[in-house]
């Protein structure tokens, strides 16, 4: 059943390449900035084919060689596994799927993706799991047979749809894309009696941008607490919801972050005095999460930035 979700012929636009750089490229623009990372020289044969609607966008890619992705997306996105494997790690949560198993990944939230020998639908609407519905979290499930044949039969009719004329195509897609988000819609579990955090999102996103413009100072739970005029138990519900990470977890992410630009750019007289200046006391600990994150040592990080000078 899932080869039968496999339809790029129905695709408004199709994009191949077997050279990292490119792929990278044409994905800044598609999806949003991001870090990709390839275990294997090329080629590491890369293929996307998106169909672009009103509604929204759904997508069918294939990897070859095995990548590390870095990036977050920008509204509501269904990834589902058609061949292959992957693993997704967001926070403390820490994944793998197979064939069948539906992702959901909630917009502006990192996280970091690997995948070899995949195929994968993607579903990106940012309508379909707006508001409340949105998950605060990253989710992952296995879809029964009935939920896998109803998407299928959604597809065969997108693709029915666009293989219409030119003056039937539109107002027929416009009728059956909306029934992509309402099958999306229905994957979501709903969680009844989850406490609502008392620090309102855009709270805790100031609270992440000072986080970010003071990586370099000591941090302390207690320091943010007094930036976010909270007490300890609000603030870790609010990240926890959020972020699916305590606020000292986030802490350190975001500093490996830092740590990765400036390695990128080259800068600093070694790894050490990078992570040191992050204030990471333990070199093995800031290497190991240093690679949970970007898929490579950061010595070989900053040995690629000294060759591209």
């Amino acid at each position: 059943m899932l080869d039968a979700l496999w339809k790029p012929a129905v695709a408004t636009g199709q994009f191949a390449s077997d050279d990292l750089d490119e792929v990278r490229e044409f994905m800044d623009g598609h999806n949003g900035v991001h870090w990709r990372h390839a275990r294997k020289p090329s080629p590491i044969g890369f293929r996307l084919a998106h169909h672009d609607g009103e509604f929204g966008k759904f997508a069918w890619c294939s990897m070859a060689a095995r990548q590390t992705i870095r990036g977050s997306v920008a509204s509501a996105t269904a990834h589902l596994t058609l061949g292959g494997r992957s693993s997704y790690r967001m926070g403390r949560r820490d994944f793998e799927t197979g064939p069948g198993d539906l992702v959901i990944l909630p917009p502006d939230r990192d996280l970091t993706i690997e995948a070899e020998s995949l195929r994968r639908f993607a579903i990106q609407m940012p309508s379909a799991l707006a508001g409340e519905a949105a998950p605060a979290g990253i989710l992952r499930f296995s879809l029964p047979a009935d939920a896998l044949a109803a998407l299928v039969r959604v597809i065969g009719d997108v693709d029915f749809a666009a293989s219409l004329p030119t003056a039937r195509r539109s107002a027929a897609l416009a009728h059956v894309e909306p029934r992509l988000a309402d099958w999306l819609r229905a994957r979501v579990p709903v969680k009844e009696g989850r406490r609502t955090p008392r620090l309102a999102p855009e709270r805790v996103r100031l609270v992440e941008e000072w986080i970010d413009a003071h990586l370099h100072e000591p941090l302390s739970l207690a320091r943010l607490c007094d930036r976010a005029g909270v007490g300890a138990r609000c603030l870790q519900v609010a990240f926890e919801s959020h972020r699916q990470q305590s606020p000292m977890e986030f802490v350190a992410e975001r500093r490996l972050v830092a740590a990765h630009a400036a390695l990128s750019r080259g800068e600093g007289e070694s790894v050490t005095a990078v992570a040191s200046a992050l204030g990471f006391e333990h070199p093995g600990r800031f290497a190991a999460g240093y690679r949970r994150l970007f898929g490579l040592a950061p010595s070989e990080m900053r040995r690629r930035a000294n060759v591209g000078r």
